[in-house]
């Protein structure tokens, strides 16, 4: 146990949607997921819709290269990943 008293932890399937309001995150941060799921779009789109207009989206992949052409090129293309959840390319 974390005996951690200012946390919420929930479980939801991110393809089938976020179970929060819309912008109600400053930063959201996903490391690890994408490269498992099929449903990219769907993923991104709920990511997006949960983080604040003015907020943070952090996404870790393993090798983002390699994993991009292995798992996004098939499902979808980066201009439309980068207009889906708005981020600038730093």
């Amino acid at each position: 146990e974390l005996n951690i008293n200012n946390v919420d932890f929930v479980i939801s399937d991110l393809e089938s949607g976020i179970p929060f309001k819309n912008d109600l995150f400053d930063i959201v941060i996903i490391s690890h997921v994408l490269e498992h799921l099929t449903k990219l779009e769907i993923t991104l789109r709920e990511i997006r819709r949960v983080t604040k207009a003015s907020g943070l989206i952090i996404i870790i992949v393993p090798n983002c290269g390699k994993t991009y052409r292995r798992f996004f090129l098939k499902m979808i293309d980066m201009d439309t990943m980068i207009r889906l959840i708005s981020i600038s390319l730093i």
